[in-house]
């Protein structure tokens, strides 16, 4: 029997996820989940469907505008459509402009699975109770297992083949549970390890009533605070009718002063930060994450992305997994670190430290951080750019907002980038083919040009075809970009007089520059 292809666009993910697993056990469905407008229009561009599942409260979209797009559309007249709608109201105008069937909410898996079916034209079956492994996978399909992105899923169904080839031909004999333990300890949400007083002039700053309300910049240095700030923001005494993911948003939202009352809170932990974590902390840890950050504002706004100050916070954590594996898993992460600083290759290829952890751990810090995210109640937005390693369409689709997946990424590569030192400082793509033209006729720049590579180039070459063409026609100059946010990084630099060093430098964890050490509890901040 021939697969029937199902559209189910609905705005609630779980929902959808839940509704998507049981058609697709209960027949012969492939089924397509989205959660807003825009990738609806993709889809239907995309091919034809048997029936579209709409519901009306879906973002960024009409349904009588969809409903009569679909309908005149001659390549989707066969198309059966069924809304999902939370009142009776819209019930006779949906159908009176095509719709063929309605559902009130709340809505039944049952009843959609019996509509769908006779829409379609196939028999309605007979539903059983799931199975726990059924439950496992409605949990995947609904973004609750992120185990399925580090490909330790297999209990549950085959892991498909991975387009990002993570897993090594001769894999090292690693330590027995290691996976399971990394994975228990990053469900639990365990605290952040952050900088400790007198490191920086921080403190100083955030306490100073007199003083200026402290940017999200200066906030960003230190990780614990950022996670801090972000899960206040969002509890119940100061969260309203959205998450809160803009950071400098939430500094605004809960005042300096609780700000300075979280320092003071958590001035014994920070105090007795270990060695280790202070070292990767200090090294180029604090830097990249803020330079990635600010490349991702500016990304975002040259997209007009909608939420710029989400994309900052999501660039603030990308590598936050990294920092709980040196952590908590200290001489395990040092192996990591140790092979990625061996790890040569030719200069058009960007060091990825992905591998080496799946390779040693069968895990790598995207989904450490994405589960910490999780564990930790921030906005799901925020979580989406720990997975910036994993631009596998039909994986980072799924997420809740991947735009700012995608984003994440780019602002991480152009800092690789810029850290290899063999690239062509063009600004936009047009220039930079120009220019890569006329070094192939032999301009003045000379041999060692001619052996460059452009920033545009050697970041298009290291992501998926599905983001290139999400990206064409979009004129991001990314070089303006990084000095941008370089010049960004060195006014906090300036601020909190901390001793500077290369953010381009990826060897995390590499040195301790500052050479202080954590203050005896009790001291005075």
């Amino acid at each position: 029997m021939d697969l029937k292809r199902v559209l189910l666009i609905h705005p609630d993910r779980e929902a959808s996820g839940r509704f998507a697993s049981r058609l697709s056990r209960s027949g012969p469905y492939a089924v397509t989940q989205v959660q807003d407008g825009f990738d609806a229009a993709w889809e239907l561009l995309g091919g034809p469907y048997d029936c579209m599942i709409l519901h009306v409260s879906t973002r960024g979209l009409k349904p009588t505008t969809v409903i009569r797009k679909v309908r005149e559309a001659a390549n989707m007249s066969g198309m059966r459509i069924l809304i999902l709608c939370p009142d009776s109201a819209t019930r006779l105008r949906m159908k009176r402009i095509g719709a063929d069937d309605l559902l009130l909410e709340p809505i039944e898996p049952d009843a959609l699975i019996e509509k769908t079916s006779a829409l379609v034209g196939l028999k309605t079956p007979q539903t059983k109770k799931p199975t726990p492994q059924q439950r496992a996978v409605d949990r995947a399909s609904r973004g609750r297992s992120p185990r399925e992105l580090s490909g330790h899923a297999s209990e549950v169904r085959k892991p498909r083949p991975a387009t990002d080839a993570v897993s090594p031909k001769d894999p090292v004999k690693v330590q027995e549970g290691l996976f399971d333990e990394i994975w228990s300890l990053a469900q639990k949400g365990p605290a952040t390890p952050g900088l400790p007083p007198r490191a920086t002039r921080l403190d100083i700053l955030v306490a100073d009533r007199t003083g200026d309300l402290v940017s999200k910049e200066l906030i960003a240095v230190d990780p614990s605070l950022v996670v801090g700030v972000l899960r206040m923001s969002n509890s119940v005494g100061y969260r309203g009718h959205d998450p809160i993911s803009d950071l400098g948003r939430a500094v605004q939202r809960i005042g300096q002063r609780q700000v300075a009352k979280y320092l003071l809170q958590t001035w014994t932990m920070r105090a007795t930060t270990p060695r280790p974590t202070l070292e990767f902390l200090m090294g180029s840890y604090w830097k990249h994450s803020l330079v990635v950050a600010c490349i991702a504002e500016e990304i975002a706004g040259h997209l007009r992305y909608r939420r710029p100050g989400a994309a900052f916070s999501a660039g603030v954590l990308h590598d936050v997994g990294k920092l709980f594996l040196i952590h908590y898993f200290e001489e395990v992460y040092r192996g990591v670190l140790k092979q990625a600083g061996q790890m040569r290759g030719p200069r058009d290829r960007l060091p990825d430290i992905s591998p080496i952890e799946h390779k040693i751990m069968k895990i790598d810090h995207g989904i450490v951080g994405y589960e910490l995210c999780r564990a930790w109640a921030l906005p799901a937005i925020v979580g989406s750019g720990t997975l910036h390693h994993h631009l596998e369409r039909a994986r980072v689709r799924g997420l809740q907002d991947w735009r700012v997946t995608v984003i994440v990424a780019l602002a991480d590569l152009v800092v690789r980038a810029m850290s290899s030192g063999s690239v062509l400082r063009s600004n936009h793509l047009a220039e930079a083919g120009a220019t890569r033209g006329a070094h192939q006729d032999g301009g003045a720049l000379g041999r060692a040009a001619e052996e460059s590579l452009d920033l545009h180039s050697m970041v298009s070459e290291h992501v998926p075809v599905w983001v290139r063409e999400f990206l064409k026609g979009k004129n991001i100059p990314l070089l303006d970009t990084y000095g941008v946010a370089m010049r960004r990084v060195q006014r906090v630099v300036d601020k909190l007089e901390i001793k500077d060093e290369d953010p381009t430098d990826t060897r995390t964890g590499s040195s301790n520059p500052t050479g202080i050490k954590p203050p005896a509890a009790g001291t005075p901040a």
